[in-house]
Protein backbone atom coordinates (compact mmCIF):
# COMPACT_ATOMS: atom_id res chain seq x y z
CA UNK A 1 0.00 0.00 0.00
CA UNK A 2 2.88 2.38 0.67
CA UNK A 3 3.90 2.02 -2.98
CA UNK A 4 0.41 3.01 -4.09
CA UNK A 5 0.46 5.98 -1.72
CA UNK A 6 3.88 7.00 -3.06
CA UNK A 7 2.48 6.80 -6.64
CA UNK A 8 -0.36 9.19 -5.76
CA UNK A 9 1.73 11.37 -3.40
CA UNK A 10 2.07 14.22 -5.87
CA UNK A 11 -1.70 14.28 -6.38
CA UNK A 12 -2.48 14.60 -2.65
CA UNK A 13 -2.22 18.10 -1.10
CA UNK A 14 0.48 18.60 1.59
CA UNK A 15 -1.99 19.25 4.44
CA UNK A 16 -3.76 15.96 3.63
CA UNK A 17 -0.41 14.15 3.49
CA UNK A 18 0.30 15.22 7.12
CA UNK A 19 -3.06 13.79 8.29
CA UNK A 20 -2.48 10.59 6.34
CA UNK A 21 0.64 9.86 8.42
CA UNK A 22 -1.70 8.79 11.26
CA UNK A 23 -1.74 4.96 10.89
CA UNK A 24 -5.51 4.24 10.67
CA UNK A 25 -6.03 7.20 8.32
CA UNK A 26 -3.12 6.01 6.21
CA UNK A 27 -4.69 2.55 5.85
CA UNK A 28 -8.08 4.07 4.97
CA UNK A 29 -6.61 6.40 2.33
CA UNK A 30 -4.49 3.59 0.86
CA UNK A 31 -7.60 1.43 0.63
CA UNK A 32 -9.46 4.21 -1.21
CA UNK A 33 -6.52 4.76 -3.54
CA UNK A 34 -6.19 1.02 -4.23
CA UNK A 35 -9.80 0.94 -5.39
CA UNK A 36 -9.26 3.92 -7.67
CA UNK A 37 -10.03 3.08 -11.34
CA UNK A 38 -6.56 4.18 -12.45
CA UNK A 39 -5.06 1.27 -10.51
CA UNK A 40 -7.31 -1.38 -12.08
CA UNK A 41 -7.64 -2.19 -15.74
CA UNK A 42 -10.98 -0.99 -16.97
CA UNK A 43 -12.60 -0.02 -20.23
CA UNK A 44 -15.28 2.46 -21.05
CA UNK A 45 -18.41 1.13 -22.67
CA UNK A 46 -17.56 2.93 -25.90
CA UNK A 47 -14.10 1.30 -25.93
CA UNK A 48 -15.73 -2.13 -25.64
CA UNK A 49 -18.25 -1.41 -28.40
CA UNK A 50 -15.52 0.01 -30.67
CA UNK A 51 -13.48 -3.14 -30.15
CA UNK A 52 -16.46 -5.37 -30.97
CA UNK A 53 -17.25 -3.30 -34.07
CA UNK A 54 -13.64 -3.55 -35.25
CA UNK A 55 -13.67 -7.34 -34.79
CA UNK A 56 -17.02 -7.77 -36.58
CA UNK A 57 -15.90 -5.54 -39.47
CA UNK A 58 -12.62 -7.46 -39.84
CA UNK A 59 -14.16 -10.91 -39.49
CA UNK A 60 -17.42 -10.39 -41.41
CA UNK A 61 -16.52 -7.49 -43.70
CA UNK A 62 -17.81 -9.27 -46.77
CA UNK A 63 -21.28 -10.31 -47.88
CA UNK A 64 -22.31 -13.82 -46.78
CA UNK A 65 -25.32 -16.11 -47.29
CA UNK A 66 -27.25 -17.23 -44.21
CA UNK A 67 -30.13 -19.71 -43.95
CA UNK A 68 -32.71 -18.52 -41.42
CA UNK A 69 -36.43 -18.40 -40.72
CA UNK A 70 -38.11 -15.01 -40.88
CA UNK A 71 -40.03 -15.30 -37.62
CA UNK A 72 -41.51 -11.81 -37.42
CA UNK A 73 -41.50 -9.10 -40.07
CA UNK A 74 -42.47 -5.47 -39.55
CA UNK A 75 -42.49 -2.84 -42.28
CA UNK A 76 -42.19 0.79 -41.30
CA UNK A 77 -44.65 2.50 -43.65
CA UNK A 78 -43.07 5.95 -43.31
CA UNK A 79 -39.44 4.95 -43.99
CA UNK A 80 -40.11 1.88 -46.14
CA UNK A 81 -37.57 -0.15 -44.17
CA UNK A 82 -38.42 -3.64 -42.95
CA UNK A 83 -37.27 -5.21 -39.72
CA UNK A 84 -37.20 -8.97 -39.27
CA UNK A 85 -36.59 -11.29 -36.36
CA UNK A 86 -34.47 -14.09 -37.79
CA UNK A 87 -34.30 -17.44 -36.03
CA UNK A 88 -32.88 -20.91 -36.40
CA UNK A 89 -34.86 -23.74 -34.85
CA UNK A 90 -33.93 -27.29 -33.98
CA UNK A 91 -36.64 -29.69 -32.81
CA UNK A 92 -39.04 -26.76 -32.53
CA UNK A 93 -36.76 -24.80 -30.16
CA UNK A 94 -35.04 -21.55 -31.10
CA UNK A 95 -31.27 -22.10 -30.97
CA UNK A 96 -30.20 -18.80 -32.54
CA UNK A 97 -31.88 -15.43 -32.98
CA UNK A 98 -30.81 -12.16 -34.55
CA UNK A 99 -32.29 -8.95 -35.82
CA UNK A 100 -32.37 -8.33 -39.57
CA UNK A 101 -32.80 -4.98 -41.32
CA UNK A 102 -33.91 -4.55 -44.92
CA UNK A 103 -33.55 -1.01 -46.15
CA UNK A 104 -36.20 0.49 -48.39
CA UNK A 105 -34.64 -0.02 -51.85
CA UNK A 106 -33.66 -3.62 -51.09
CA UNK A 107 -37.07 -4.33 -49.54
CA UNK A 108 -38.95 -3.01 -52.59
CA UNK A 109 -36.74 -5.04 -54.96
CA UNK A 110 -36.98 -8.25 -52.89
CA UNK A 111 -40.72 -7.93 -52.36
CA UNK A 112 -41.33 -7.34 -56.08
CA UNK A 113 -39.32 -10.46 -56.92
CA UNK A 114 -41.33 -12.48 -54.38
CA UNK A 115 -44.57 -11.29 -55.98
CA UNK A 116 -43.27 -12.22 -59.44
CA UNK A 117 -41.70 -15.60 -58.59
CA UNK A 118 -43.86 -16.85 -55.70
CA UNK A 119 -47.08 -14.88 -56.23
CA UNK A 120 -47.03 -13.63 -52.63
CA UNK A 121 -45.15 -10.88 -50.79
CA UNK A 122 -42.26 -11.39 -48.41
CA UNK A 123 -43.78 -12.49 -45.09
CA UNK A 124 -43.31 -14.17 -41.71
CA UNK A 125 -42.82 -17.88 -41.31
CA UNK A 126 -40.62 -18.67 -44.29
CA UNK A 127 -37.16 -20.21 -44.15
CA UNK A 128 -34.98 -18.40 -46.62
CA UNK A 129 -31.46 -18.06 -47.92
CA UNK A 130 -30.48 -14.48 -47.10
CA UNK A 131 -27.61 -12.48 -48.53
CA UNK A 132 -26.45 -10.36 -45.59
CA UNK A 133 -23.83 -8.03 -44.27
CA UNK A 134 -23.08 -8.49 -40.56
CA UNK A 135 -22.98 -5.16 -38.75
CA UNK A 136 -22.47 -3.93 -35.23
CA UNK A 137 -23.62 -0.54 -33.98
CA UNK A 138 -22.57 0.84 -30.59
CA UNK A 139 -26.17 1.69 -29.67
CA UNK A 140 -28.28 -0.83 -31.60
CA UNK A 141 -26.00 -3.87 -31.26
CA UNK A 142 -25.44 -6.75 -33.64
CA UNK A 143 -27.69 -7.20 -36.68
CA UNK A 144 -27.79 -8.50 -40.21
CA UNK A 145 -28.42 -6.09 -43.05
CA UNK A 146 -30.41 -8.17 -45.53
CA UNK A 147 -29.30 -7.31 -49.06
CA UNK A 148 -31.15 -10.03 -50.97
CA UNK A 149 -33.28 -13.15 -50.49
CA UNK A 150 -33.21 -16.07 -52.90
CA UNK A 151 -36.85 -16.93 -53.76
CA UNK A 152 -35.80 -20.13 -55.55
CA UNK A 153 -34.48 -21.53 -52.25
CA UNK A 154 -37.93 -21.06 -50.71
CA UNK A 155 -39.56 -23.08 -53.49
CA UNK A 156 -36.96 -25.88 -53.60
CA UNK A 157 -35.40 -25.71 -50.14
CA UNK A 158 -31.97 -26.10 -51.81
Amino acid sequence: MRVIFWFFRKRIPKNVQRIVKIPFVFDYVCDLIARHPMIHNHFTLSQVTQSIKKYVDERFGKVIWVKAEINKMNVNRSSGNAYAELVEKRNGKIIAEMRGNIFRNAYERINQRFLTVLSHPLRDGITALLQVQVSFHAVYGLSLEILDIDPVFIVTGK
